[in-house]
């Protein structure tokens, strides 16, 4: 039931998913598990990494939201899962972080290694990534408010009404 917030992008009090940004991710993303809210919390934090890249290949690539870079560590699994040294894993995750080019010779190991040159593409347009953990703590937090938004409805609004009733039409 819970998830089904997310699915139903229905995020009203819950923080991190409650901005137009993340609906509008969460529209176009459907999350269906604990690891997709994990990702789209990436993506909402980092820099050029949904406009203009994963929200393009979901939406005309056909690529998952599994399969788009949306956290530090995603970058250093998929390319250990292509075959590439952990240093040089680590150190391209670390060069994109920051939003650095990327050296003509570790674009090439990753071509040696079959990284798709969309995704190496997609390492190239961002300019700011989020880690793994800062996101999972948000999607814990929104997900503890969520139980009581599911469990405790009326608990849940008359707190929200209290504290955020400028936030709301009446």
């Amino acid at each position: 039931k819970i998830i089904e917030l997310f699915t139903k992008n229905d995020v009203d009090g819950l923080p991190e998913f409650d901005t137009q940004f993340a609906r509008g991710i969460l529209e176009i993303a459907k999350p269906k598990k604990f690891s997709d809210l994990v990702q789209i919390s990436g993506l909402s934090h980092g820099t050029k990494v949904w406009e203009g890249n994963a929200k393009d290949l979901i939406q005309h690539d056909g690529k998952t939201l599994e399969d788009v870079i949306g956290n530090r560590d995603k970058i250093v699994l998929d390319l250990l899962d292509h075959g590439l040294d952990i240093a040089i894993a680590d150190g391209i995750s670390k060069v994109v972080k920051k939003g650095k080019p990327l050296k003509p010779e570790v674009v090439q190991a990753m071509r040696d290694h079959n990284v798709p040159e969309w995704y190496i593409d997609s390492l190239k347009k961002i300019t700011y990534l989020y880690p793994k953990a800062h996101a999972a703590a948000y999607v814990m937090s929104a997900l503890r408010i969520a139980y009581f938004k599911v469990y405790y409805p009326v608990e849940f609004y008359a707190t929200i009404m209290t504290y955020r009733s400028a936030d709301f039409d009446i």
